[in-house]
């Protein structure tokens, strides 16, 4: 995964020990940081690939683990620290059920989203707007928000291009 930020930074986000190269345009080189396990956070393994998004000066690392709980570590400029962070399950920010499938992370105006899949099918959407309201969760099919039918892991997989559990 390819991400590139204001900062002429260019991120490329690798599975398992959440590491990548990154390119410092100012520098003009490449280099090497590892996010999890130690690195930059001490959120655990990763059990699916990392996806990243920029919202404001923060670069968000989002991922499962083989729990199915799903973290955020990130890095926000203005603080110049690394943070990471629970989003679903017990002693997480949201009480949004164990992950499958997912997550995508993406953004809508200052809202920073977490969206995945359960083991039922069910489309869950975790999401803070960075403000006093905290972190949310909302259920998006089946009795949710919307009345779409449940998207199994082969769908979700083929849409958005995320590797299916074993």
């Amino acid at each position: 995964m390819f991400q590139y930020s204001a900062s002429s930074t260019l991120s490329i986000a690798i599975s398992s020990a959440a590491s990548g190269p990154w390119y410092d345009a100012g520098a003009n080189q490449w280099n090497l940081q590892q996010i999890n396990l130690g690195g930059r956070t001490n959120a655990p393994i990763a059990a699916a690939d990392p996806q990243v998004l920029v919202a404001g000066d923060q670069q968000h690392f989002s991922y499962r683990d083989g729990f199915g709980i799903v973290w955020d570590a990130w890095y926000d400029a203005k603080s110049g620290a690394w943070q990471s962070q629970q989003l679903n399950g017990a002693g997480g920010l949201t009480n949004a059920p164990a992950a499958s499938d997912g997550p995508v992370a993406w953004v809508d105006g200052s809202k920073q989203h977490f969206t995945c899949v359960d083991a039922n099918g069910t489309i869950w959407d975790s999401w803070s707007d960075g403000g006093t309201d905290g972190w949310r969760y909302q259920q998006i099919n089946q009795q949710g928000v919307s009345l779409a039918n449940a998207l199994n892991s082969a769908m979700w997989t083929a849409l958005n291009g995320l590797p299916s559990l074993p």
